[in-house]
């Protein structure tokens, strides 16, 4: 059986995931990037580490926290998208990439939560999250300054 953590997970896996394949092919069409670049789902810590030092082009995203806000079925949550533009001393791509994503998670943007772990339960909503705000951090994510961070807050509802 699939918790309302997984479910909540695995959709902001899925809609993160389809946020930086939509702002990194933007910002190849636009000519900010060369084609070359990754997508991470920054929790993987199989794969993260070589993704954030390689010199690609990176977007990826990860959950900070879930927690029961005040009782489940409703939830507090915090993710954060990370990217890494190498090659951008004017910051121009940096800029497009912060547009580009705030426009995915605005406050006000609402998603409906699915079960993308479990095929069966493939087109079914278990509820509602909504995007409260989100904030650019300062550069510097796992000791790596060529990477920034945006981190939404979000509220749930899932059962």
């Amino acid at each position: 059986m699939t918790t309302a953590y997984d479910k909540i997970k695995s959709t902001i896996d899925k809609y993160c995931g389809d946020a930086a394949i939509a702002v990194g092919n933007e910002l190849v069409t636009g000519n900010y990037i060369s084609v070359a670049f990754e997508t991470a789902d920054i929790d993987d810590v199989v794969t993260v580490d070589s993704k954030v030092k390689s010199e690609k082009a990176l977007v990826g995203w990860g959950i900070e926290v879930v927690s029961e806000s005040p009782r489940a079925p409703l939830y507090a949550v915090t993710f954060r998208l990370v990217f890494r533009l190498p090659s951008d001393a004017s910051n121009s791509a940096q800029a497009k990439a912060i547009a580009g994503l705030r426009e995915f998670f605005a406050a006000g943007t609402t998603i409906s939560i699915g079960d993308f772990i479990d095929p069966a339960a493939t087109g079914l909503t278990y509820g509602r999250l909504y995007m409260v705000g989100s904030a650019i951090m300062p550069a510097a994510v796992d000791g790596n300054a060529s990477v920034r961070e945006m981190r939404v807050e979000a509220k749930a509802s899932c059962r």
